[in-house]
């Protein structure tokens, strides 16, 4: 699909980021991450295009495919968007964001 876009937006129309959902897009039906996929996310880094990760999953669950992707020393969205984070060694995590529920108000859902 192409869009037309209008000629006087400049550099606004620069793709600076790519966040990717994992299970039914990243991953295949198979839970694998396609060639391709690996293709386009190193393309998309080549050309100064930040891409992250954007899951459900925890952050031990993001690891793997952080790693096929070559992505490990990149920020991530994990506990649908509840924490923003990036892996800064074996077990440790620097955290932007961390938005828990309440104990009281998960418990109630």
């Amino acid at each position: 699909m192409t869009v037309d876009l209008p000629a006087d937006l400049g550099d606004r129309t620069r793709i600076r980021l790519v966040a990717l959902d994992i299970d039914g897009t990243t991953l295949t039906p198979e839970h694998r991450v396609a060639p391709a996929t690996k293709r386009a996310v190193a393309a998309a880094r080549r050309a100064g295009i930040a891409v992250v990760l954007a899951s459900s999953r925890s952050p031990n669950g993001l690891r793997p495919i952080l790693e096929e992707l070559d992505l490990s020393d990149q920020w991530f969205i994990a506990y649908q968007g509840a924490l923003v984070a990036r892996w800064i060694g074996p077990a440790e995590l620097a955290v932007i964001a961390d938005e828990r529920l309440p104990n009281s108000v998960a418990r109630q859902i």
